[in-house]
């Protein structure tokens, strides 16, 4: 950044801090005979206050291990925030057929349709009604694909309570990483337009100066050439009271 503030080396002290306590942190894999795969996916409704774009993330666990997550700003705005839900629980839908697809080709199939979970109650009737409507044509795409995991019983999707809903840590961390890169936007933007003002002050200052200056010499050059001309004046006159001085000495000697 070409002018840090004040605001930018705080931000860097906390991701500093950041990193200092969580330095101990990892991912504990833990053995387990169990073969089933959970999805737990959420999204965060127009939080980017920019775009007003959805933050969409999810977690997969194989048995009792986290094995796959993802938090991504969604490319398009949703409308409200079962859409945004659903297009998260796609999302988790994609990443669970790949999952079960590449568990395949390790010879170790998965018996049981994937559970994925989501606390948006319309979401969820969204996946099970074949209905379409015209407030979600729009949204078709994933809809159809949703539909197809289900009827081939390779995914469900069901409610989960706002309690233990897992994927909201992912959620909530790239929104406040998305919070602070807006701030550092913010902060940007009002850095150079606060430039901005000073230079266009500047600049005014300047051409005030310059303006003052242009007065002055033409006040200036007028003074100077009211004062030519009242000397050419008096240079007159004398020449004049010269001239009838000569005449009338003239007229004495005759």
């Amino acid at each position: 950044m070409h002018a840090p503030r004040d605001p930018h080396w705080a931000a860097v002290k906390r991701i500093l801090r950041y990193i200092r306590g969580t330095m101990d942190f990892g991912l504990s894999l833990h053995a387990s005979t169990a073969t089933d795969i959970v999805a737990y996916s959420d999204a965060d409704w127009a939080g980017c206050p920019d775009t007003r774009r959805s933050t969409s993330g999810y977690c997969v666990y194989f048995g009792p291990s986290l094995i796959s997550w993802s938090s991504k700003r969604q490319p398009t705005v949703s409308r409200s925030s079962a859409e945004a839900d659903y297009r998260a629980v796609a999302n988790a839908v994609a990443e669970v057929s790949w999952l079960r697809q590449l568990l395949v080709e390790l010879s170790c199939p998965v018996a049981k349709a994937t559970v994925v979970y989501c606390d948006n109650v319309s979401a969820v009737y969204l996946s099970a009604n074949p209905v379409h409507h015209r407030r979600t044509k729009h949204i078709e795409l994933d809809i159809h694909f949703v539909r197809e995991q289900e009827a081939a019983l390779e995914a469900a999707v069901e409610v989960v309570e706002a309690d233990p809903q897992l994927a909201e840590y992912e959620v909530w961390e790239e929104a406040a990483l998305s919070a602070t890169v807006d701030a550092f936007v913010v902060n940007e933007r009002q850095d150079q337009e606060a430039e901005r003002r000073q230079r266009e002050e500047a600049r005014r200052r300047r051409e005030a100066e310059r303006q003052r200056r242009w007065e002055v010499r033409q006040q200036q050059g007028w003074e100077q050439l009211a004062l030519q001309r009242l000397m050419r004046e008096e240079e007159q006159r004398q020449d004049e009271v010269y001239e009838r001085r000569r005449l009338a000495e003239m007229q004495l000697r005759l």
